[in-house]
Formats: C-alpha cells, structure tokens, sequence
C-alpha cells in the first residue's frame, strides 16, 4: 500500500467575512491511499492559527507525509491520530472509500444515493449590514428555513438590528448565530441576554476558546 496527498486551494465565489477577517480562499489537503489499482481519498482541512493541533501549515504537512510513510501502520490504527482530529477524519475518509472500491461513496445509503436530503442551515457570511441582508433575502427565494449568521465584525448594534428586522420580517425562521469568540469576556453574559429576545435557536462560539471559567 503507498500513500501521498493532494494540496488544493478552494477560492471562494463571494470573499467569506468572519470576526478574524475576510477569507478569499481555503486549503483542503486529499490523503490517498492505494493498493491494486484501488485509490481511497479522504480530506484533511484546518484553518492556520485556529487548530488546536498545529501552529503552522508547514506543520500539518509534515505530519501528512508521516502518515504518508507509514500508511500500512495508519490504515491498521486509524486510532493513533485521534487527538489529531481533522487528519483522523480524512485518513477514516480514505479508508471509508478505499474499502468500499474508491467510488467517493462513503456510506451507500438513500443519501448518498439521492433519495434522501439533509436539512441543514444556509450561511449568512459578515459584510455589509447591506449585503447581509441581501443574503438573507437569497437563502430565504432558496427555501431555506434555517438561517446562521457569522457575527462579531460590525458593530454589535448594528448586527442586533439586522437581527431583530429579520425576525419581525421572517417570525417562523429559525435564526441561528456564530460569534467565533469575538464577544468580550466582561459583556457576554449581557450580549447573550440580548440575543435571548429575538428567540435565538443557538450560539456558536460566543468567546475565545480557552476560557473556562
């Protein structure tokens, strides 16, 4: 069995606004691995500066060509890379394809088959209070039912009013936010309070991790 990865950089269609900045593009590295003519892929993906496990994209590709070098040991002991969760799931990935004939069907069930759909959120990326707006107004002509908002750049004022003309307009959507740790420790119990009365379903994030108490 031998193995190598793949380096891809996925540019998004629309520049992604987060609470750490405006994201253009996104690295997403393929782990194959094959033997008899038999290739599985699995996707590895961080974003440098948030993973737990790795300070650097240098880093994360030196241990992708371990991994690479000892494939036979990782495909016996998928478990060795288990406090490394983002090379675990895309070893596990290829292992899945790998054994099911390397199709990229992971699970043959009525999803992966087309016959059975999975509701998820649409995405609200930061911007404009304009252009956040128009994003709602997209995902809703989309029969989206379930909306989550990326908050934390704009002024919190700003955003809580975009919030609150949102739920006066759409008052059966389900409204979900993610402040990716941009709430400031002292406020946030105040600034989830506020949140609280537009009937928020969920926060993601509300402050940096690390803060336990």
């Amino acid at each position: 069995m031998k193995a190598w990865f793949e380096k891809k950089v996925l540019h998004f269609k629309t520049p992604a606004g987060t609470s750490r900045g405006v994201m253009q593009a996104k690295l997403s590295w393929y782990l194959c691995i094959e033997e008899n003519g038999i290739i599985g892929k699995g996707e590895c993906s961080i974003i440098e500066g948030l993973s737990p496990d790795f300070t650097s994209i240098a880093q994360y590709e030196s241990a992708l060509q371990i991994i690479c070098a000892n494939v036979n040991t990782y495909f016996m002991q998928p478990q060795l890379l288990a406090k490394q969760s983002s090379l675990f799931f895309g070893l596990e990935q290829a292992i899945l394809d790998f054994n099911t004939g390397g199709k990229r069907i992971y699970f043959d069930n009525a999803f992966a088959t087309g016959k059975l759909r999975i509701p998820i959120n649409g995405l609200i990326w930061m911007g404009s209070i304009e252009a956040m707006a128009d994003q709602v107004g997209k995902k809703i002509s989309e029969n989206y039912s379930c909306l989550k908002f990326k908050i934390g750049a704009l002024d919190f004022e700003n955003e809580l009013s975009l919030l609150a003309k949102i739920r006066t307009n759409y008052p059966d959507l389900t409204i979900r936010v993610d402040a990716n740790g941009s709430f400031p420790i002292a406020t946030a119990q105040n600034l989830l309070k506020r949140l609280s009365v537009l009937g928020i379903h969920s926060i993601e994030q509300p402050i940096a991790p690390g803060n336990w108490t």
